[in-house]
């Protein structure tokens, strides 16, 4: 039914992550009172997607590490991984993660070159 294939369609298309859907998938099958979108919302499971608020979150985790960021030539991955960490943990893991780790590699690219 629709009902069932919400929560793919959402995961498809950044509003919710897999890891959400199981904490919702198993509120849906205890209680069936409530919509897919009435669970997110009361959970506050929403993936943040707006670029200009996942921007405003990094700004302190870049400030506190500036240290970090000069090892970004010699290791990008590490870099990336520990800002995403830290950023996900603010948003207590809510926010899109492809679209948040592209902010993170052109922030960073363009802090670089000025």
């Amino acid at each position: 039914s629709l009902h069932d294939a919400l929560p793919i369609y959402m995961i498809d298309n950044g509003i919710i992550s897999s890891k959400q859907t199981k904490v919702i998938m198993s509120i849906i099958f205890e209680s069936n009172k409530e919509t897919v979108e009435q669970i997110i919302d009361r959970l506050g499971l929403k993936l943040i997607s707006d670029p200009n608020q996942i921007k405003k979150m990094l700004k302190p985790i870049f400030e506190q590490n500036k240290e970090l960021l000069t090892q970004y030539d010699s290791r990008p991955e590490r870099v990336i991984k520990t800002i995403m960490g830290q950023l996900m943990k603010i948003s207590n893991g809510n926010v899109n993660p492809d679209l948040a780790n592209n902010i993170i590699i052109d922030t960073i690219k363009y802090k670089s070159s000025t």
